[in-house]
């Protein structure tokens, strides 16, 4: 699997859009060397800076490929934020195309560039994003887990 990060950072360059990296710790100096003047990393964030990052997003970039399952856009859309993500592994079971984000296919800065002016273009409701976030919440997977334990020891 691979994270693509550098196709994000490419990407958001050529189109002068602004773009936070975050976490990102491996090859971080040849992924500075791609940036241009918007992109700016951000190594380790604590839970408020990361809940202040997303209240001032206006979208996720997640070019993961294959990612199992992938919390990060989960995450953004319980801020009611849209998802950019490649279409594959987890992102196909959580984004839904046109209503919490949009999918692009290959992995060029053509094809990227496509997802965000998509994204642009698109209305997105924030509020209906985090509800549907809500079905994969903590509080929800422990109520079936408990629902379903006690249906089996009845």
């Amino acid at each position: 699997m691979s994270k693509h990060v550098d196709l994000a950072i490419k990407t958001v360059t050529k189109m002068g859009l602004n773009l936070k990296v975050v976490g990102s710790d491996k090859g971080l100096e040849f992924l500075k060397e791609l940036a241009g003047p918007t992109v700016e990393f951000l190594s380790r964030v604590d839970d408020k800076q990361l809940y202040d990052l997303y209240e001032g997003a206006t979208a996720l970039i997640y070019p993961a490929e294959d990612e199992d399952f992938g919390m990060v856009p989960i995450e953004a859309m319980g801020h009611g934020i849209p998802v950019i993500a490649h279409k594959s592994g987890g992102p196909l079971e959580t984004v839904i195309e046109g209503e919490n984000g949009v999918f692009f296919d290959q992995f060029t800065v053509e094809n990227l560039s496509n997802a965000i002016r998509k994204i642009q273009k698109t209305r997105f409701d924030k509020n209906k994003i985090y509800q549907y976030s809500l079905q994969f919440s903590k509080e929800r997977f422990k109520k079936e887990i408990t629902d379903f334990v006690r249906s089996k020891i009845k």
